[in-house]
């Protein structure tokens, strides 16, 4: 699913809380995708993705969730 993201899925950067209660940047990217076929596709769920880096540096995927299309 991963590799299907294009720069272009990005949707708008926001302040996200994850466990523990910390609040954390978060870019989020929202892609169409087709589970069973296991590509991106029109007719698929948007699959909202959330990204943010962590005190170490490295990036962290903070939450993934799938929503009907609009």
């Amino acid at each position: 699913m991963l590799g299907c993201l294009l720069a272009n899925d990005y949707g708008k950067s926001e302040w996200c809380q994850v466990k523990g209660g910390s609040v954390v940047a978060c870019d989020v990217y929202v892609m169409p995708y087709d589970d069973a076929r296991r590509q991106r596709s029109a007719k698929g769920l948007e699959v909202y993705m959330k990204f943010s880096i962590d005190v170490s540096g490295a990036l962290t995927l903070v939450l993934v969730s799938c929503h009907p299309p609009r």
